[in-house]
């Protein structure tokens, strides 16, 4: 103890940030592939998927530490899209500004070593978006799109209700084959590939 000013004040040093403050991107890189990682970077995409509102910091602390901290690794699902495709780009930024959890790693597929560490044949990749649950369950399609938006939570949670009508969902199904299909004529839908963003590695 030192009195400063006839102030008592504790040499001892603070106490340690927790967990996911002090390396908020601990828990986003776990169980991501090798060569993905190796190939785009760890600080750009921790930077990627990290919500816009942690990137550029909160008036509370607790409220930062909040909103970086991730769920486990094993319990994340993985949105898996096609980075060449700008409405899909799109879509995938929509997730990754909205999941203020940590609750789903999006990855394009062109990145490398996914597919294969997520046993996704590249026809079935190029097919349509996928999403692989913590158990290994796979969803397709619009599936894949109705199960993310289940995992964001909160009121984006509600647009997925009409899915679970079987009828919806072969409705909703149909159309995202036509806007698969001509993904390719609906470029001015979209945003830049991430494919062709600075210090993005496609190549599968």
């Amino acid at each position: 103890m030192q009195v400063v000013g006839g102030l008592r004040r504790s040499l001892r040093p603070p106490p340690a940030p927790e967990d996911g403050f002090r390396d908020p991107g601990r828990n986003l890189v776990e169980g991501v592939p090798d060569a993905t990682l190796a190939a785009v970077g760890r600080d750009f995409f921790v930077r990627v998927h990290t919500p816009d509102a942690a990137r550029v910091g909160c008036s509370s602390r607790s409220a930062s530490a909040a909103r970086l901290r991730t769920v486990a690794p094993e319990q994340r699902l993985v949105l898996l899209f096609d980075g060449s495709c700008g409405p899909c780009t799109r879509l995938a930024d929509f997730v990754r500004r909205r999941d203020r959890a940590g609750r789903i790693l999006v990855l394009p597929n062109q990145a490398p070593g996914t597919l294969g560490h997520y046993g996704v044949t590249r026809a079935e990749a190029d097919r349509s978006a996928w999403l692989i649950e913590p158990d290994g369950r796979r969803l397709e399609g619009a599936a894949a799109i109705t199960g993310a938006l289940e995992a964001l939570g909160g009121g984006w949670r509600l647009l997925a209700v009409p899915g679970r009508v079987r009828a919806v969902a072969a409705a909703e199904e149909v159309a995202y084959r036509w806007v698969a299909r001509n993904r390719g004529h609906l470029a001015w839908l979209g945003v830049t590939p991430e494919c062709e963003r600075p210090g993005t590695a496609c190549s599968d």
